[in-house]
């Protein structure tokens, strides 16, 4: 949850209070997109339109929704043209940048940036698309932005953006940066999400957890940083160990109890994953569920938004299919 959200949240509670705007943003957090989408409609013709736009074409975008998001984003294009509108612009660079238009979406982003360094989403576009040798300029450009802004959160953002840009050449200027960030209010899970991306812009994973073990922090501020930097830095083989660890936890703790155990697959493709639990059931002698197979048929001839919200989580009616295979096989094995 962002700091922003923790802090709405505590002054009004769940919903009580909140704008249509800010509602929206709950739902999209909780993931329910469609929902934040039919509360949004009826501000995109009023005087909060590109808010609102920006709010959810964000979401769409960030749920592989690209089409819907792209009904939101021709619209903010305009404005942007029109306008030069930054909240406008800071959507389309961030559309353009995931459609692979690298280049207009830097050129938008700097634009949007000159006025409004606190745009934390076009930093992002920057660093994502920047070269490798052209990055330590770019967080030399960070950093003043940062030391610019008057807003804690706001500069944590922009340094954790920093501490990415950095990575790949510096793993200790890099840790060092997010530990600045975590002092101004980074939570553990935007330090993950933050060192993914160093990752899959090539910073080495043992050189940032070395990089941990050699910053001037407290043995607490180490021991933090250090496990939610080696979550973000485990590799296919390291995650699987622990996931196939905790699995066995689970199936012992349920069978202590006298529970009958059923293992299910995920229902789209991780082939990995799913031989895990394979191994896993037939080592136990537990049932398995996979989901795969009959949710890929639907999808063959159905759209994608008829079974899922987003890329990872179901419908109403996907669950419902999920809940009927495991019924099936239930009884099956209870017979």
């Amino acid at each position: 949850m962002s700091g922003w959200h923790r802090f709405a949240r505590a002054r009004r509670g769940s919903f009580g209070g909140q704008s249509g705007i800010e509602q929206a943003a709950e739902l999209i957090e909780r993931g329910e997109l469609d929902a934040a989408l039919a509360l949004l409609q009826p501000e995109f013709d009023g005087p909060r339109a590109v808010a609102a736009r920006a709010q959810i074409s964000g979401a769409l975008l960030n749920a592989g929704r690209l089409a819907d998001a792209r009904i939101h984003v021709d619209p903010l294009r305009a404005v942007w043209d029109l306008e030069a509108d930054p909240q406008a612009g800071q959507a389309l660079a961030k559309f353009l940048a995931r459609t692979g238009e690298r280049d207009a979406a830097t050129a938008i982003a700097r634009a949007v940036l000159r006025s409004h360094p606190q745009h934390v989403d076009c930093w992002r576009v920057l660093v994502d698309a920047c070269p490798a040798e052209q990055r330590a300029a770019l967080a030399g450009e960070l950093a003043n932005a940062a030391d610019a802004l008057v807003s804690p959160w706001q500069r944590a953002k922009i340094v954790c953006e920093q501490a990415i840009a950095l990575a790949g050449a510096d793993p200790d200027a890099s840790i060092a940066a997010l530990a600045r960030a975590r002092a101004l209010g980074l939570g553990p899970d935007e330090t993950i999400a933050a060192m993914s991306r160093a990752v899959a812009h090539g910073a080495d994973r043992a050189g940032l957890l070395n990089g941990v073990a050699r910053a001037a922090l407290t043995d607490t501020e180490r021991s933090a940083l250090a496990r939610d930097v080696r979550r973000a830095t485990v590799d296919d083989a390291g995650m699987l160990a622990v996931l196939e660890q905790h699995m066995g936890t689970i199936v012992d703790l349920c069978r202590a109890t006298g529970a009958r155990v059923f293992l299910l697959g995920y229902p789209f493709a991780m082939p990995k994953h799913e031989e895990l639990v394979q191994r896993l059931a037939t080592a136990r002698g537990i049932p398995f569920v996979s989901m795969v197979g009959p949710f890929a048929t639907r999808l063959a001839t159905e759209p994608h938004s008829a079974w899922f919200v987003d890329p990872i989580h179901c419908t109403d009616r996907g669950y419902e299919l999920m809940a009927r295979l495991l019924a099936e096989r239930l009884v099956s094995e209870l017979r």
